[in-house]
């Protein structure tokens, strides 16, 4: 019975702690010119006939009771049938800074895919600029406000969407809406001071509280995977009870991991 309670009661606690904000986040950083390759996505939201012309007007999140200038998701909320989902980019055949929206669901037209990025800035950045692109067209909203809207249908190119985009010390919210007409479907975005990226940035993609412990992903991710081995060892010789136990002390250290669904799973056939 203890080997059975072990991992649901993690998988509670888990269920118990995404329903809010973490107090605790995994961050990722931003590359050396300052691009954000890590997103929460949901994709395929479609446009509303009656904007077609004029979609950058349209919030796709109205018809299920939501509103673009609020959004909080995390990994697994729902918008209607499609689920927002974790994505890390590592450029596309189009450049290497570019995130291929298409990587979330497949080819589709005459919809939105939208991007969520919660960012740590360590200070207040009055002039900062957003500087981006994106295939089809492009809006931008940044803690609750819509700064941009570009209505065009085109292929990207580094930097042509800039505007201002004050960052708060501490966390912002970014949400880009990318429309999807015909072809390829692409996003590259960073924030820069003047002609200086701003490097220092972090990338959640979990929401956080106001002073959300900030790990490393790669770090922590790497320190559970070495953890977890022992366990999945342990699994493999038959020494069941030795694995739950395992496997209950490492998801008790590391339950933010992205192995920790696996190990969990892992957790539950040793019963």
């Amino acid at each position: 019975m203890k080997r059975l309670l072990l991992p649901l009661i993690f998988l509670a606690a888990q269920t118990a702690a995404m329903s809010a904000d973490l107090d605790e986040v995994l961050v990722y950083p931003v590359r050396d010119e300052g691009s954000i390759m890590h997103w929460l996505i949901v994709a395929p939201l479609p446009w509303n006939a009656a904007y077609i012309g004029d979609s950058q007007s349209y919030d796709p999140f109205k018809p299920f009771g939501m509103d673009e200038l609020q959004l909080r998701p995390k990994a697994g909320d729902k918008v209607g049938k499609n689920t927002w989902r974790k994505m890390h980019f590592g450029g596309s055949t189009e450049g290497s800074t570019m995130c291929n929206l298409f990587a979330y669901a497949g080819g589709f037209s005459y919809a939105y895919t939208v991007a969520v990025a919660y960012i740590y800035s360590p200070e207040d950045r009055p002039n900062a600029w957003f500087s981006g692109s994106a295939d089809d067209g492009l809006k931008v909203v940044l803690n609750g406000n819509k700064l941009w809207s570009n209505q065009i249908q085109r292929s990207p190119t580094y930097d042509s969407d800039r505007f201002a985009a004050p960052l708060n010390k501490g966390w912002n919210t970014l949400v880009q809406l990318v429309d999807q007409i015909v072809g390829g479907h692409l996003l590259c975005a960073r924030f820069v001071d003047g002609d200086k990226p701003l490097t220092d940035l972090e990338i959640s993609l979990d929401p956080p509280t106001d002073s959300a412990k900030r790990h490393p992903a790669d770090k922590y991710n790497s320190e559970a995977t070495a953890a977890l081995m022992p366990a999945d060892k342990l699994r493999a010789e038959g020494k069941l009870e030795e694995a739950a136990s395992a496997y209950t002390a490492a998801l008790a250290k590391y339950p933010l991991a992205e192995e920790a669904p696996r190990a969990a799973y892992a957790a539950a056939q040793t019963v």
